[in-house]
């Protein structure tokens, strides 16, 4: 299953017999996310996210930001890698936001070996914002229901 975020693929259970659960959207977040907490062989799974924010010295420096991330290939994925996305502000056009998706433990020191080498390698475009998000609760959504649908 994919989740889609303004048309783009954001988040992927990959996984066989893996059940989204609960998901929560932070639309007002400095970059949208998805956390998702999911059921595998019947034990709750926690799914993690990693931040990379950057705010590029300029547009050129976007540019070649984008270029960048369209260059990126992981010859060998750390283990629990879900997805890397890349999102952009649509308020302030020089910023970018690479969301990281894990399945599983969040490492010891917090943030993983690749969030680190891609803080590291996108901090010669700007400034670098790197955190960690963990799911931490959702508000259940009511189904609307139409006049002519009975209630149940």
């Amino acid at each position: 299953m994919e989740v889609y975020i303004h048309g783009m693929p954001f988040f992927s259970l990959t996984e066989p017999g893996e059940i989204m659960e609960e998901g929560m959207i932070f639309p007002d977040a400095p970059c949208a996310f998805c956390a998702v907490r999911s059921r595998k062989g019947g034990e709750m799974t926690m799914n993690w996210l990693e931040i990379i924010q950057l705010r590029s010295y300029s547009q050129a420096n976007r540019d070649d930001a984008l270029a960048a991330f369209q260059e990126l290939v992981l010859d060998d994925p750390e283990r629990g890698l879900g997805d890397i996305v890349l999102l952009r502000n649509i308020t302030l056009d020089n910023d970018l936001c690479l969301s990281i998706t894990w399945n599983g433990g969040i490492p010891d020191k917090g943030k993983s070996a690749l969030g680190l080498q891609l803080a590291a390698a996108f901090s010669e475009f700007g400034q670098i914002n790197h955190s960690v998000w963990v799911y931490e609760g959702s508000v259940p959504l009511k189904v609307r229901r139409t006049n002519h649908e009975e209630p149940h």
